[in-house]
C-alpha cells in the first residue's frame, strides 16, 4: 500500500492492529496455512517475521509525521486500560477479489477495544487520507464510504469485519471456495489472547519506519 497525501509530503501510515510474530502463539498456524498457499496454489504475498507478520488490523490511516507521537501515547493509554480476552477464530475464508483469511468472529471486547481505538486516533488524521482508499476499483457501500469520509477508512465500526488475511490467489469463485474447503479442512486454530496492540509505521513509500509493542494490563 502506497501512504501518500499531495496536502502534505510529511505523512506516515499508522496501522495499529494484533500482529503474530515468529514467538506468539497462532505464529506457526497461521505461516503453515500462508506457505500452503504460496506453494501449492500461487499465492502472491508471503509472511516474513521481521516486515510482514501475520496480523489481525483494527485501524489504519495516514497521519502528519508531527502527530506520531501523540499516537504512541494514545496507544499505549489505550493498552494500559484494556484486560487480555481470547478471540474466536470461524475458520478460513475468501472475499470475490481473491483474498484468502482466517475469519475472527466480533465479540463485545473486541467491538469496544476498536471503537476506542477509531474514536481516539481518527482525531490525529487532520484531514488527511490514505490514498488507497479512494482508489476508483473499490466498491464500497454507502456506509462505507460514510466511514471513509469521517474515519480515513472504510472498513470500521459498523462496517468492521476483523480477520486475518494469510493469502492472495487470483481465481474465480468456484476456485476460491475449493481452495478454501481444502485448505480449511486442516486448519485447526480456533482462538488466540488478544493481550497487546501493535502500532507499525510506514513512510510514505511505504518503507517500514518501526513497530512497538504494547501489552495489555
Amino acid at each position: 500500500m502506497a501512504h501518500e497525501n499531495q496536502e502534505d509530503n510529511r505523512l506516515v501510515w499508522v496501522g495499529i492492529g494484533v500482529n503474530f510474530m515468529s514467538a506468539d502463539a497462532g505464529y506457526k498456524e497461521l505461516a503453515d496455512v500462508n506457505r500452503l498457499l504460496v506453494d501449492k496454489y500461487g499465492s502472491t504475498f508471503s509472511f516474513d517475521p521481521k516486515v510482514n507478520q501475520p496480523h489481525l488490523n483494527i485501524y489504519d490511516v495516514d497521519i502528519p509525521a508531527t502527530n506520531l507521537a501523540d499516537v504512541e501515547v494514545a496507544i499505549q493509554q489505550i493498552a494500559e486500560n484494556t484486560t487480555p480476552f481470547d478471540i474466536e477464530l470461524s475458520g478460513i475464508k475468501s472475499f470475490e477479489f481473491g483474498s484468502i483469511y482466517v475469519a475472527c468472529r466480533q465479540s463485545e471486547q473486541l467491538a469496544r477495544l476498536e471503537e476506542e481505538i477509531v474514536t481516539r486516533i481518527t482525531g490525529f488524521r487532520d484531514g488527511c487520507k490514505t490514498k488507497d482508499y479512494w482508489q476508483p476499483w473499490r466498491k464500497l457501500t454507502e456506509e462505507q464510504k460514510k466511514n471513509r469520509e469521517k474515519y480515513g477508512n472504510p472498513f470500521v465500526l459498523t462496517t468492521f469485519l476483523p480477520h486475518i488475511s494469510v493469502g492472495f490467489v487470483k481465481k474465480d469463485s468456484r476456485g476460491l471456495s475449493k481452495i478454501v474447503s481444502e485448505v480449511g479442512s486442516s486448519f485447526m486454530l480456533d482462538r488466540f489472547t488478544c493481550d497487546r496492540l501493535d502500532l507499525v509505521v510506514h513512510g510514505e513509500k511505504g518503507s517500514l519506519v518501526g513497530q512497538k509493542r504494547y501489552f495489555f494490563h
